[in-house]
């Protein structure tokens, strides 16, 4: 009979038990190196199971056969047992309790000496940009509703343009070449005066209507064009005079009514514009000038 070595207890016991008699841990099998056992002659006394008839060593509690209490006779046996040579082997015991747990092996990762193919974007890059996302859309609401409310009407002898281009630019710089070579061109003078105001030179613009306006001082709609390049040079004063004084050219001129109120309420004086503009509204309400009139009486 082959002997092993039970890790829980270390005691050597039979390698045909499932179970160490001595702890009660279940073994489980590894081969070592031969470990040579001399040969010697042992005796003593066995009890013999009484319910599957095995036979355990009498110090055993459950029997080597079938694993149960020992109950029966004991024997006592004189003949010598050689053990084989038998390689020793070691029980390893695992008990459910104390199941050792997987390591964990920590990976590296690679250096990263350059960006992905297409360029990657941070989280933190991405919420800056959303963020000025939202920050540009709420200044663009707010100057879009600002403008609405207190900007003045330009009259219909120019179309406005908004902002600045080469293209303007060049009109410009065309125009006053045209002008220097034919001063006496009255509505290339005007086209001039327009362009300038269109593109943000309001001193310039100024200059030029009041050239125009030496030959033709009756020009209701020129006159407010001027005052709305004074309106937006923040001279109210004069803006307000001009206009009033295209009022008294042409008394139904909507837009002069519908400017001076605007004029006045960036001025400050919102009982005078609000009479500007009841008398925008009342000279025709269901224009775009009266509408946006009465809109301004509602919200102010």
């Amino acid at each position: 009979m082959s002997l092993v070595s039970c890790g829980g207890c270390r005691k050597e016991i039979s390698e045909d038990y499932n179970f160490c008699p001595y702890c009660g841990s279940e073994v489980s099998r590894a081969e070592e190196p031969v470990q040579e056992q001399p040969t010697q002659a042992v005796a003593g006394e066995y009890i013999v199971c009484a319910l599957c008839g095995d036979e355990t060593p009498a110090g055993n509690q459950t029997c080597n056969g079938c694993g149960s209490v020992l109950e029966g006779k004991k024997i006592l046996r004189e003949t010598p047992v050689l053990p084989e040579k038998k390689p020793v082997k070691e029980v390893k015991v695992q008990k459910p309790a104390q199941k050792q747990a997987k390591a964990k092996v920590k990976v590296k990762e690679p250096v990263k000496t350059k960006p992905k193919s297409g360029g990657e974007i941070s989280g933190q890059k991405v919420m800056l940009i959303f963020g000025g996302i939202i920050a540009l859309a709420l200044i663009i609401i707010f100057a879009t509703s600002s403008d609405e409310a207190t900007a003045p009407v330009v009259p219909q002898t120019q179309q406005g343009t908004s902002g600045v281009d080469m293209n303007l630019i060049q009109r410009i710089n065309t125009l006053e070449a045209q002008v220097n070579a034919n001063p006496d061109n009255h509505s290339l003078v005007l086209e001039f005066g327009h362009t300038l105001m269109d593109a943000g030179f309001y001193d310039r613009a100024i200059q030029t209507y009041k050239k125009y306006l030496q030959v033709h001082p009756s020009e209701p709609d020129v006159i407010v064009d001027m005052g709305v390049c004074y309106f937006n040079l923040q001279d109210y004063a004069t803006a307000d005079s001009l206009m009033r004084s295209a009022v008294k050219i042409n008394p139904r001129h909507q837009i002069a009514h519908l400017n001076l109120g605007v004029v006045n309420m960036n001025w400050g004086k919102m009982d005078v514009a609000k009479e500007w503009l009841k008398k925008a509204v009342d000279l025709n309400p269901s224009s775009e000038q009266g509408i946006r009139a009465k809109s301004l009486l509602e919200s102010h």
